[in-house]
This record gives structure tokens, C-alpha cells and sequence, in this order.
């Protein structure tokens, strides 16, 4: 074989390790950020969990609402952002951390001061559990496959479609 041919060989084979290398750590470092979102955005739904279920206690034994439950949904509201920009708007972890912050919305709707619904409170806090375990489920297909989310051509679609009608408008 004669020089040449080893020594582009051996560039070829170097140059195609160090893509693989720069993209498999552009897929890990990716993939922690997708994690510490989800972690962020349960720990502070958990918590929520907690205050909220002494709120829903406080309302029980005492008959008096609180506003605090929305304060702690608020909370669950800005880790939700991450959520959403990390896995997608539209993919299934996003859909399933909205589905936790309709719950905790609900629970602290119904423990708002004059007449707070316990009742009421105790359902939706049960909800705002089943949604945090879907999320989890969905978040961690998500992390498993540990790809940034892609736009779906229909997507692709309605952004051409949308540029066009903004240099209409403008003229």
C-alpha cells in the first residue's frame, strides 16, 4: 500500500473518531441539561405537593382558605419554562408538565378564601400526583432518546407560511 493511501487513512479515520467523540458529548451534555430540567421542574412540583396538602389540611380542620397554594403553583410555573424550551412545546413531557400546573391550579382554586372546597382540593391534589408520575414517565422516554426535539415538518410549514404573512403585512 502505498504512503499516501495510509496516511489518508489514518487523517480519515481520526477525523471521523473526533466527530463521533464532539457529538456523542454534544448528546451527553445535551442530555444532563434535559435532566436537571426535569428534576428542577418535580422537585419543586413535590413540594408543591407538600404545601398543598397542609393548605387542603388547614381548610379541613379549620374551615379557612389560602392563597399560598398559588404561590407554590407559581413556583412549578417557572421551572416549567425549561421544560418547554429542553424538550419541546409540543412533545409529551411539555404536554405532561401543563397537565401538572392545571392540577396544582386547581387545588389552589378551590382552597381560595371565603369558602375553600376541601373536597374539591383532595381531587385535584390527587390529580396533580397522577400527572407528576406521567410527567416523569415522559420525561425520562425523552431523556432515554437524548436528542434535542426536531421540528416536524409540519412545523416547518407553518413557520414558512408565517414569515410570508409578516413580509405581506409589512408592505
Amino acid at each position: 500500500m502505498p504512503t499516501w493511501a495510509s496516511v489518508l487513512i489514518a487523517l480519515g479515520s481520526g477525523g471521523f473518531a473526533a466527530w463521533l467523540t464532539t457529538r456523542n458529548d454534544r448528546r451527553d451534555r445535551f442530555r444532563h441539561r434535559l435532566i436537571e430540567a426535569a428534576d428542577e421542574f418535580a422537585s419543586a412540583a413535590a413540594a408543591a405537593l407538600m404545601k398543598t396538602r397542609e393548605a387542603i389540611h388547614d381548610a379541613n380542620t379549620l374551615g379557612v382558605g389560602s392563597t399560598l397554594a398559588w404561590e407554590h403553583r407559581d413556583n412549578v410555573l417557572r421551572h416549567s419554562a425549561r421544560i418547554d424550551l429542553l424538550f419541546g412545546p409540543r412533545r409529551a413531557a411539555s404536554q405532561r408538565a401543563n397537565d401538572v400546573l392545571s392540577a396544582l391550579a386547581k387545588v389552589a382554586f378551590a382552597l381560595m378564601p371565603p369558602s375553600p372546597d376541601p373536597q374539591a382540593a383532595v381531587r385535584a391534589h390527587l390529580a396533580v400526583t397522577e400527572a407528576l408520575s406521567s410527567f416523569s414517565l415522559a420525561a425520562a422516554d425523552a431523556i432515554g432518546k437524548g436528542k434535542p426535539p426536531a421540528a416536524t415538518p409540519l412545523e416547518r410549514l407553518r413557520r414558512r407560511i408565517s414569515k410570508r404573512s409578516r413580509g405581506i403585512r409589512r408592505r
